[in-house]
């Protein structure tokens, strides 16, 4: 048993931890470690302080910019950690990757991030992504390993010279609970083209590609109107690419899409859909995707780094240019007139690279391999 052993997981929100990394902070708590969290306070926080022990980050703002209010952040994980006496930090999400890897640098902690996606910084080259890659090159230096959820990040980071290769590893994801997410029982679906649904499960920002799947949804509805269109998440207000209420209203009064808000009961919305949908700009892997593929759903994605991790092209599903709304709606439309049986195919190959590549036992494995060999 390890109950001296103290873990710290650090992210910039709770709903993080919760919704991606529960399991694996569970599996570790039952192998004797004590299990500290800490994040901002959001919806979620109530949540994940009832099952493990969590510390508020009172100065990490995800998405601001301002320095001294990142100095202040970094003097707080300082104090923390200080107190904590952790054996092992884990960080996730670009903050605490850089802030709370400097602290662990300072007072000779061991770490490990984890880069779960570029972020909006990455998006669009100038001063903010120069910063970024500057302060990455700083913090991650005395890290233990650094984690990449795709290849393509790896080979960036490693290209930009801001972390060794000897230091990047690859673990897929988070995992997909694949005894949770499982497909419905099959049925004769020849009816179903004229009520077909797409569904775009993530946060309601422009950079999952929302304003291009409203966008193609208005031209197959020109070819089929009763098809439906969906949109689950939540409104991430404080992130710049935030889609605004009023954008959101004004397509519910189009009758162009059915927004459902952030539910806890996603598998009966991705078990409702018959094909899963995701033109992001950038992953670092998509949940949302592996989750609707777990449930034996064809998925249409960009062709990008993280989604075509995912997507075997026209085998579990279709690949499109990012930004492209028409050629979108080209393989939307051509997804319907698939016939059913093709459809349930590229469901069950999708569930079988799930099960094979994916399933969260394995990314557990893979992280509680990492804490053996960093603790020794």
């Amino acid at each position: 048993m390890n109950k001296s052993k103290t873990i710290i997981f650090s992210s910039n929100a709770s709903w993080y931890l919760w919704n991606f990394r529960r399991n694996l902070m569970r599996k570790i708590s039952q192998d004797g470690f004590q299990i500290i969290t800490t994040s901002s306070r959001d919806n979620y926080t109530e949540k994940l302080s009832q099952e493990f022990s969590w510390l508020e980050m009172n100065h990490l703002e995800r998405t601001g910019k301002n320095p001294f209010r990142d100095l202040l952040l970094l003097g707080e994980y300082i104090r923390v950690y200080k107190k904590q006496k952790p054996d092992l930090v884990f960080n996730f999400t670009i903050k605490p990757n850089i802030y709370s890897s400097l602290a662990c640098r300072i007072l000779g902690i061991p770490c490990v991030s984890t880069v779960t996606g570029l972020g909006y910084s990455f998006l669009k080259s100038g001063f903010l992504q120069t910063l970024t890659i500057f302060l990455y090159k700083i913090a991650l230096r005395k890290n233990k390993v650094v984690v990449f959820q795709n290849q393509d990040d790896l080979n960036l980071f490693v290209s930009k010279n801001i972390i060794s290769h000897d230091k990047a590893v690859l673990i897929e994801g988070s995992g997909v609970d694949t005894e949770k997410f499982i497909p419905r029982q099959p049925s004769d679906g020849s009816s179903r083209n004229r009520n077909f649904i797409f569904l775009l499960c993530g946060r309601m920002l422009k950079d999952k590609g929302i304003v291009e799947f409203i966008t193609a949804s208005r031209i197959v509805k020109q070819q089929f109107p009763s098809t439906r269109f969906q949109l689950l998440g939540a409104m991430d207000v404080v992130n710049p690419a935030c889609i605004s209420e009023s954008e959101m209203i004004s397509w519910q009064k189009e009758k162009i899409v059915e927004y459902l808000g952030e539910r806890s009961d996603v598998v009966s919305a991705l078990q409702d859909a018959d094909c899963v949908v995701l033109p992001s700009y950038r992953e670092g892997l998509p949940k949302s995707l592996l989750e609707a593929m777990s449930c034996g759903k064809p998925i249409i994605a960009t062709d990008i780094p993280g989604c075509r991790s995912v997507v075997l092209n026209n085998k579990n599903g279709f690949l499109v240019p990012v930004k492209d709304s028409q050629v979108l709606a080209e393989k939307m439309i051509e997804m319907i007139n698939l016939d059913f049986a093709t459809r349930t195919n590229m469901g069950q190959i999708g569930r079988t690279l799930v099960l094979e590549k994916f399933d969260q036992k394995i990314i557990i494995r893979n992280y509680l391999d990492l804490i053996q060999k960093t603790l020794g």
